[in-house]
């Protein structure tokens, strides 16, 4: 993930973490847990507020959660604290974890748009890696995002570049949705309901 990117979510951690916890995410994160089901060690990319990670842990999932912001992490565990010790800082994909243990699931809410294509597909070969075959993986990306005025990098990719980069990185696609922006944002965001090949 870049440089920019980064400073951007550790200078504005505070207000974001307050954004993200006081928006009804709900509808989402069942969608989620319900796709998730049977799955018990989950791996969440890109952690953020602590929000899902937070919810996943208390409907029953084993959850680990990883993010480039230690700032976002400090405030996660601060206001979450159940999620001590199952937060890790990492810059991905060069500092992904050396993990025990494989995951049978994981997901990403809002993150992998912020990676580079080709840096991308390394975060995607790594996540393979530490999952069990046939894992289920839930995945949502904004859509076209070049209007964003701040040093954020957003990857301007449409629903089928998404399609091409999961289906080319060894997962399966069982279902795509459409959602509007819960905060009523002009945004197109796509959920990705996959699994990682047998």
């Amino acid at each position: 993930m870049r440089i920019n990117t980064l400073k951007y979510y550790n200078q504005n951690a505070e207000n974001l973490c307050e954004k993200y916890n006081d928006t009804d995410f709900n509808k989402i994160q069942k969608s989620i847990s319900i796709y998730l089901v049977g799955a018990n060690k989950l791996l969440e990319i890109g952690t953020g507020s602590g929000r899902d990670a937070n919810y996943m842990s208390d409907n029953g999932f084993d959850v680990i959660g990883i993010d480039g912001s230690k700032k976002m992490i400090d405030i996660a565990i601060r206001n979450f604290p159940d999620l001590n010790g199952r937060l890790i800082h990492s810059i991905l994909p060069d500092n992904f974890p050396n993990f025990k243990h494989k995951f049978d699931g994981a997901y990403s809410i809002g993150t992998l748009m912020h990676f580079e294509e080709n840096v991308l597909e390394i975060l995607l070969a790594k996540l393979n890696e530490v999952l069990l075959p046939k894992s289920p993986v839930y995945i949502s990306v904004s859509g076209d995002r070049a209007y964003v005025n701040d040093e954020r990098f957003f990857l301007n990719f449409s629903k089928t570049d998404w399609i091409n980069i999961f289906e080319s990185n060894n997962f399966v696609i069982n279902e795509v949705i459409d959602n509007q922006d819960v905060t009523g944002r002009e945004i197109t965001w796509y959920s990705f309901l996959m699994e990682t090949r047998s």
